[in-house]
């Protein structure tokens, strides 16, 4: 379960190696279809699959777009938008490759994990900083724009954070997974 059919590349694959044919059909609604393969792809690196189920197995990728286009106020969509767009961008200048179709989870892995590693206090406070002056200039109707490693580092601390939210509450987690058996009495 990588994608839609509407997200393969020219070879009919689609990211993390699994065939349209293979896939259920999935149309984001909050991100373009190439967004949605990597979106998978990333949901599938932070929450694989093991003993457990994967968070595309459990349609985590699906909660979290239609949350985004739903629920989430419209600075946080422009946030994981531009979060996106310069976690896309930077995967492409660091891989070569063409286009978001073509990368898969072993390009988005070492990018996720330099978004997600622990920062020094100093760093943190500059990543703080420059939050608080983008969401002051948003809540203004000023025009805003977060450097890429900032971008990125917010994209990916809430693409994570809401990921294992979703994974924990599915059904099947809390059901199968989760789930225990009451003491008598």
């Amino acid at each position: 379960m990588q994608s839609s059919s509407s997200a393969c590349s020219s070879s009919g694959r689609l990211t993390g190696g699994v065939t349209a044919a293979e896939s259920p059909e999935w149309t984001p609604a909050f991100f373009s279809p190439e967004e949605g393969a990597v979106l998978m792809d990333l949901l599938d690196i932070i929450l694989p699959k093991t003993d457990t189920p994967s968070a595309t197995d459990v349609n985590v990728h699906k909660f979290i777009d239609k949350y985004l286009d739903e629920v989430s106020p419209e600075e946080e969509q422009k946030l994981m938008k531009m979060g996106m767009g310069k976690f896309i961008e930077k995967a492409l200048a660091d891989t070569g490759k063409e286009s978001a179709l073509d990368l898969g989870a072993e390009e988005l892995e070492p990018l996720l994990a330099a978004a997600l590693e622990k920062k020094e206090a100093e760093e943190e406070a500059a990543i703080f900083e420059s939050l608080m002056s983008y969401n002051e200039a948003v809540a203004n109707g000023e025009p805003a724009e977060l450097d890429g490693d900032v971008a990125r580092y917010a994209f990916a601390t809430q693409l994570r954070d809401g990921a294992i939210s979703a994974y924990k509450n599915s059904e099947y987690i809390g059901e199968e997974v989760l789930a225990y058996l009451q003491i008598p009495g």
